[in-house]
């Protein structure tokens, strides 16, 4: 009992949430994938609030027993103002405890959409071998993680960027600007530069929406007829 024990101990330090044990069983049984995709996720996101939650229950506890100490000093005293004494400190109290729970809130939440903007991609693809798409890797950045493409001189010839379906003349000039003058340009964009040029123009997920390197990427193959290959139509 005593080596069982022991066992499930050092199963529960080296795997908390179980990850390990729902991966094995989705391997062996496809339609538990999804399952154990939404169970890993959820415990995820139980650790992450339970931890987040005993930061600010503590810091409200430790800023509510220092004036209540206080009160009950000058009760002690028979000091006559005491009972107000007492009602000033907690309001002081519950303000600053308000004000370190917000803070703590804005920190705890900040780090852990982080980790689990980052780490939700790497488990969905470890429990069901299906890779994130370039939507949920954009989504999941943060914006310290958003890259501005290189950018590069004006060429001699530059690519037509307006043969893109959702990129017009205005917004041709405006990638210009930022020096993206060609379609290999653009098919070279990863996940981090998609998310700095649709933060940069306020697109909200234009870029992806619009499959923008999808199309670059067969104009830069073939032009016209690759695109049409491709996608069964002429480029705008």
């Amino acid at each position: 009992m005593a080596t069982e024990k022991g066992s499930r101990g050092a199963q529960f330090a080296s795997d908390p949430f179980g990850f390990g044990a729902m991966a094995s069983m989705s391997g062996a049984n496809p339609a538990m994938q999804p399952l154990a995709a939404a169970a890993a996720l959820s415990a995820l996101g139980f650790g992450m609030w339970s931890q987040a939650f005993g930061l600010w229950y503590g810091a409200a506890e430790a800023m509510l027993a220092r004036p209540t100490a206080r009160a009950a000093s000058a009760r002690a005293d028979d000091d006559p103002l005491a009972p107000a004494v007492g009602v000033l400190d907690q309001g002081e109290a519950v303000r600053l405890a308000a004000e370190t729970v917000a803070y703590d809130a804005a920190h705890v939440m900040e780090e852990a959409l982080d980790i689990v903007g980052h780490a939700v991609a790497d488990i969905v693809h470890d429990l069901t071998g299906v890779a994130p798409s370039l939507a949920e890797k954009v989504a999941a950045l943060m914006p310290e993680d958003f890259r501005r493409p290189a950018r590069i001189d004006r060429p001699d010839a530059p690519d037509d960027l307006k043969l893109i379906s959702g990129i017009g003349p205005k917004l041709e000039k405006v990638l210009n600007g930022l020096g993206v003058w060609t379609w290999r340009q653009i098919a070279d964009w990863g996940a981090e530069e998609i998310a700095w040029v649709d933060d940069e123009l306020r697109f909200s997920g234009r870029i992806v929406r619009d499959d923008w390197k999808a199309q670059a990427q067969a104009l830069a193959r073939g032009g016209r007829d690759e695109y049409v290959k491709v996608f069964g139509r002429e480029p705008r």
